[in-house]
């Protein structure tokens, strides 16, 4: 009857201890998506501010070259009209 009755604490307790590491598993793995989640939202952020900076930039440069060709054009325009 002893024997039975530790038996059935042992096995009670095992079946504890599973029920905790699920929980702990399924907890971690939550933990986790989120992190990642979260991660990967930054990352988009980062992303989308880089692009963002790279667009600013790229159309800086652009009118910057623009601002440029239109002084030459003009500067060899007033060359040509001086020439004649």
């Amino acid at each position: 009857m002893i024997m039975k009755q530790k038996k059935n604490n042992e096995e009670k307790q095992e079946d504890d201890i599973d029920d905790d590491d699920a929980d702990a598993a399924y907890g971690g793995g939550m933990m986790m998506m989120m992190m990642m989640m979260m991660m990967m939202m930054m990352m988009m952020m980062m992303m989308m501010m880089m692009m963002m900076m790279m667009m600013m930039m790229m159309m800086m440069m652009m009118m910057m070259m623009m601002m440029m060709m239109m002084t030459v054009m003009i500067m060899l325009t007033i060359m040509m009209i001086g020439r004649y």
